[in-house]
């Protein structure tokens, strides 16, 4: 994991609740800094944020890059017995009492002890055999690139991930290649 630190930051009137993040970061003792707009802008100048505006931050927050974690997951899985099925697909699964059968797209079933699902946005239509839901959100992520008057303000000090009133945004800057946000949801442009 690269740790980045998070920023959450919450305009008046936000669509999501400050207290939907508060309340369960609380409850699972993550440690986290709730700012005013003038601390985050004095922590880091780069932003210009709306008075009003509640931050969120978590020093200890980072970014996981899911293809290293995909290949120890895979390999880990087969150091411990797991069978890999590369381009399988997976049509249903039911709990037989004994284990569960994972009925495959050729057909064929194979009955297991436990099973690890990592279905993304099929996720319950797995799920739904077993009769269980999970209450998940899909994203669609698209990473964009933007050009800031000055380039070395963002580098000059670590710049944290920022989720703005429910849009996420990913910062990273390289002194190299510029800036470059990873956005999800919808974005609306910004001007200084």
């Amino acid at each position: 994991m690269t740790q980045t630190g998070g920023l959450d930051l919450f305009p008046p009137r936000a669509a999501i609740p400050e207290i939907d993040y508060t309340a369960s970061m609380t409850a699972e003792g993550v440690p986290f800094e709730r700012l005013d707009a003038s601390e985050v802008m004095a922590r880091w100048p780069q932003w210009r944020v709306d008075a009003g505006t509640v931050g969120l931050f978590q020093a200890d927050a980072g970014i996981a890059d899911p293809f290293l974690g995909n290949t120890a997951h895979r390999r880990l899985a087969v150091e411990h017995g797991a069978r890999l099925r590369e381009q399988t697909p997976v049509d249903g699964l039911t709990d037989t009492g004994s284990g569960i059968r994972v009925r495959l797209g050729s057909g064929d079933e194979v009955l297991a002890g436990k099973v690890v699902i990592a279905a993304d946005a099929w996720t319950n239509d797995l799920l739904g055999g077993l009769g269980l839901r999970l209450p998940l959100t899909i994203t669609q992520e698209q990473v964009t690139y933007f050009d800031v008057p000055d380039p070395a303000a963002f580098c000059s000090a670590p710049v944290p991930d920022l989720d703005l009133d429910g849009r996420s945004f990913r910062s990273t800057v390289s002194r190299r290649t510029g800036s470059r946000a990873q956005r999800r949801h919808r974005m609306s442009a910004v001007g200084r």
